[in-house]
């Protein structure tokens, strides 16, 4: 059962709480940890994390907390199979990471956040590229970090997703390619999550099946494309000093956003 700390928790009843969810996030990258457990350490620290931001030890927890997320993250594998343990854990842990309020305690830590975060959208499947995007645009917002190559690099990254776009186009929705019968497809095969129902022994009929639900890779994902022209116009709002680089990337992926929506529908796709 999970630990819930009382309101008026006394002093010690913090400093406990405080110690065992150090222990909890230490065994993120512990390799003897399964996966399962270390979920349900996680599902604890999320359920429980107002307790945890109201604490007086929070700025020391944050300060331990948020290089150990970020090692666990890093150094793991992309997932791309929804039901896996790995991936519910990973897509917490961003979700937790998100939920941390942007206030002083995290400024220290914007930086290391960031740099991971954008490096992530290139890598990491569409519900974790989602998350990497919001917690983006909250730092941005509120603490308006300095002109960085990450940032550059982001823009470059989304001016190269547009010009694929009628790839992406006509691969799901022109020339769809064909499932294999009783196969797992590679991220690349779906443009948004797609369930699948595999046969355990497929030489038998009454054979018990499986359902997979596959994710698409973030950078290949539909529903990816469709908030980046948005993500784009929120950093040129909250970023003065990227005037110039932003009016150039907001007006390339807004002109090819709106050029391949106009395809899109003239074929009766409704990609927009």
């Amino acid at each position: 059962m999970a630990f819930v700390a009382t309101q008026g928790a006394t002093v010690v009843d913090q400093t406990t709480l405080m110690k065992k969810y150090l222990q909890f996030v230490a065994a993120l990258t512990d390799v003897n940890t399964p996966d399962e457990t270390k979920l349900k350490m996680m599902q604890e620290v999320s359920e429980n994390f107002e307790n945890v931001t109201s604490s007086p030890q929070y700025s020391t927890f944050l300060e331990h907390i948020i290089p150990r997320f970020l090692t666990f993250l890093q150094d793991g594998e992309v997932q791309f199979l929804q039901e896996k343990p790995a991936q519910q854990l990973r897509k917490l842990v961003l979700e937790i990471i998100h939920r941390i309020p942007t206030n002083e305690h995290l400024r220290p830590h914007t930086k290391n956040v960031l740099s991971v975060m954008f490096r992530f959208l290139e890598t990491e499947n569409e519900e974790n590229v989602l998350i990497c995007l919001r917690i983006i645009i909250e730092l941005h917002k509120q603490f308006r970090p300095p002109i960085t190559q990450e940032i550059h690099h982001f823009l470059d990254f989304v001016k190269q997703i547009y010009k694929e776009l009628p790839k992406v186009v006509n691969r799901y929705f022109e020339n769809p390619q064909v499932i294999p019968e009783n196969t797992v497809p590679p991220p690349e095969m779906v443009g948004m999550i797609t369930t699948i129902a595999v046969k355990v022994n497929p030489e038998r009929e009454d054979s018990e099946t499986r359902t997979h639900s596959i994710i698409p890779r973030g950078s290949l994902s539909l529903k990816v494309l469709a908030e980046l022209p948005i993500i784009v116009v929120l950093m040129y709002q909250v970023c003065v000093l990227l005037t110039r680089v932003l009016e150039f990337g907001a007006s390339y992926v807004m002109t090819r956003f709106i050029s391949n929506c106009g395809k899109g529908n003239r074929r009766g796709m409704h990609t927009c």
